[in-house]
């Protein structure tokens, strides 16, 4: 699948659904949540296993079965690679705390490249977010495995649907270093 969406694509979604999304955790993560439940509405399924139960609630909690978001899915309106898209390429910032939660592709390509991961590899991410170095390090390097771990729940369940869109082998979890909860991997 094409992790990609032109502008104007997006745009479209966006004013598809604006009118019904629940800001309160911020544009990015109401759109990508948007999108991710959009797919399931079109019946995608991860390949190979269920949706993650974090992400289900995440989505259910924001898009409920009748809800105004629900009846505003543009189903059918996008292709699963533009929604796709939206999921995995989608991190700006949206005025909120949010720029801690990614890392900027270009940083992690020079991380993934300087670590020389490659498919063998298990990559371990302990402030993953919303899985940016792990959508690099899996999708791009190939590595094998990855582990993230991250204290925002909001961005460890994006890193979830990522890693859900990549066919990744990864373990990710709510954990903070700060309390010492590192390992074991």
């Amino acid at each position: 699948m094409q992790y990609e969406i032109k502008p104007r694509r997006l745009i479209e979604f966006v004013n598809t659904v604006r009118s019904v999304l629940d800001l309160s955790r911020g544009r990015s993560f109401a759109l990508i949540t948007a999108a991710y439940a959009t797919l399931l509405k079109q019946g995608w399924k991860p390949a190979g296993e269920n949706v993650d139960d974090d992400v289900l609630s995440y989505v259910s909690h924001l898009a409920p079965t009748g809800s105004p978001l629900d009846g505003a899915l543009p189903v059918r309106q996008f292709t699963n690679e533009e929604l796709a898209g939206i999921v995995m390429t989608n991190d700006w910032d949206d005025g909120r705390d949010y720029a801690m939660h990614t890392s900027a592709d270009q940083v992690s390509r020079v991380a993934a490249a300087f670590l020389r991961i490659g498919e063998e590899d298990s990559v371990a991410d302990l402030c993953c977010g919303m899985g940016s170095f792990m959508r690099i390090a899996v999708g791009e390097f190939g590595a094998g495995c990855f582990y993230g771990r991250d204290i925002s729940f909001d961005a460890l369940v994006v890193a979830k649907m990522r890693a859900s869109l990549l066919d990744a082998d990864a373990t990710i979890e709510n954990a903070s270093i700060t309390r010492g909860e590192i390992g074991p991997f």
